[in-house]
């Protein structure tokens, strides 16, 4: 098993469900990024409402892992997600590492 295969099977469903959050609102370049307060909006549309410790948490993670990006330029830091994370999104989607 790679790295990447020992990263990505760690994810828990909060890391999972924010990467999704993050493609699914096609937030891959930083002018589309999400800010803490858009992640916190689009939960409450698909009935999942994380916390802000939660949201928090799983955000300082998935950076960490370098499978998103945040732009501290703006008052509001906005997120993305990148390539790596990407990658680690579908496979999960897929079953690969379930």
């Amino acid at each position: 098993m790679t790295y990447f295969d020992e990263v990505v099977a760690r994810l828990n469903i909060d890391d999972v469900s924010l990467l999704t959050l993050l493609q699914e609102c096609g937030a891959n370049r930083l002018i589309k990024g999400m800010t803490k307060e858009d992640f916190k909006i689009e939960s409450v549309k698909l009935d999942t409402q994380f916390s802000e410790a939660t949201i928090r948490s799983a955000l300082s993670k998935l950076e960490a892992l370098l499978l998103i990006e945040r732009d501290s330029t703006s008052k509001h830091h906005k997120f993305i997600i990148t390539s790596y994370g990407i990658m680690a999104l579908e496979y999960h989607l897929e079953g690969e590492m379930i």
